[in-house]
C-alpha cells in the first residue's frame, strides 16, 4: 500500500511539474519552475560595454577633417574611471574653463574654515561672486576671487587633487586634467554633499550652453563650463543619464579668428559619438 501511495505521488508530481522529496523524517521540501525563474532573475546583470574604440575612431577622423584647428578631446567613464584621450595631449590657454578650478579652491576652503560664503569680497558676498563667475561667466568675480585666494594656493590645491599640468599665472591646462576635477566632483570626493550640490547646480545653469549642452541635454541632465577667446572656444561637462555618466572636455583652437559656426558642427559631431557611445548605444 506504502508503496502505491509513493507512486501515485510521483505521478502527481511529474504532471504538475512539481517535485517532492519525502524525507526520512516524513518532511518535505518544494522546489519548481518558479524557484529556478527567481535564481535567474535575482542574478547580477552584465557590465554595460562601451565601444569606446569605435568611439574615439570617429572623433579621429573628425580632427583630421578639421586640420586649421588644434583639438583636443577628454571623455571620462564616470562609472570605472577610466579616460580616453583623443587629439593632441598638450596644455590649452583654458580661458574660462579654469573657473571651475577657482570656484571648488574656494569651497574647499570654505570647508577648511578659512573662508566663507557668506563674507563680502571687494563689496560684494562670496556666493555671489561664485555664481555670477560659473553661471555668467563673469570675469571680474573671477579676479576677485583668484585675488582672494591667490595663484600659489590655486596650483597647491590642484596638485593635491591631482591636477598636473595647470598654471593659475598662465591659466593653461589639459583636458584630461579638467576631466579629474569634475570625476571628482561628481563622486563627491572633491567637496562635501552641501558644496557639492551648489556647485553642480551653478553649473547647471551656465550659459553659452550651444557646444555640448544644446547637443546632449535631449538624453541627459548637463553640468558643464564653457569658455572662449577670440580664437578659442573650450566646454566642459558632466553627461548623466542617469544610468552611465561620463565627463567630456573638448578644447578648440583656430590659427586666426574662430568661426563659430565651423567650431559648432565640431562640438556636435563629437559630442553625439560619445552619446552613441555611452547613451543610445546601450539603450
Amino acid at each position: 500500500m506504502k508503496k502505491f501511495v509513493a507512486t501515485f505521488l510521483l505521478l502527481a508530481a511529474l504532471a504538475t511539474g512539481l517535485f517532492i522529496w519525502i524525507s526520512p523524517k516524513g518532511k518535505s521540501a518544494e522546489a519548481s519552475n518558479h524557484a529556478v525563474v527567481a535564481s535567474d532573475t535575482d542574478s547580477t546583470p552584465q557590465e554595460k560595454i562601451v565601444d569606446t574604440s569605435t568611439m574615439s575612431d570617429e572623433i579621429q577622423s573628425i580632427i583630421d577633417e578639421n586640420p586649421s584647428l588644434q583639438i583636443a578631446v577628454a571623455i571620462t567613464d564616470l562609472t570605472n574611471g577610466k579616460t580616453y584621450s583623443v587629439g593632441t595631449t598638450a596644455g590649452f590657454k583654458a580661458a574660462s574653463i579654469t573657473k571651475l578650478i577657482t570656484a571648488a579652491a574656494y569651497l574647499h576652503l570654505t570647508e577648511k574654515g578659512d573662508l566663507s560664503l557668506t563674507q563680502t569680497i571687494s563689496v560684494i558676498s562670496a556666493n555671489t561672486l561664485l555664481q555670477r563667475m560659473i553661471v555668467n561667466s563673469d570675469n571680474t568675480s573671477w579676479h576677485t576671487l583668484n585675488t582672494k585666494i591667490t595663484s600659489n594656493t590655486l596650483e597647491d590645491y590642484a596638485a593635491q587633487i591631482g591636477i598636473t599640468s595647470y598654471s593659475a599665472d598662465t591659466n593653461t591646462i589639459k583636458a584630461e586634467d579638467i576631466n579629474i576635477l569634475l570625476s571628482k566632483l561628481y563622486s563627491k570626493d572633491l567637496l562635501n554633499d552641501e558644496n557639492t550640490d551648489l556647485l553642480l547646480s551653478y553649473m547647471k545653469n551656465s550659459t553659452q550652453t550651444n557646444y555640448i549642452v544644446d547637443n546632449a541635454s535631449s538624453y541627459s541632465t548637463v553640468y558643464h563650463k564653457a569658455g572662449w577667446l577670440e580664437d578659442r572656444v573650450h566646454d566642459t561637462a558632466i553627461i548623466d543619464d542617469g544610468s552611465h555618466p561620463y565627463a567630456l572636455t573638448i578644447f578648440t583652437k583656430s590659427t586666426g579668428a574662430y568661426d563659430a559656426a565651423a567650431g559648432q558642427a565640431i562640438f556636435k559631431a563629437i559630442t553625439d559619438s560619445t552619446i552613441k557611445a555611452f547613451i543610445t548605444s546601450q539603450q
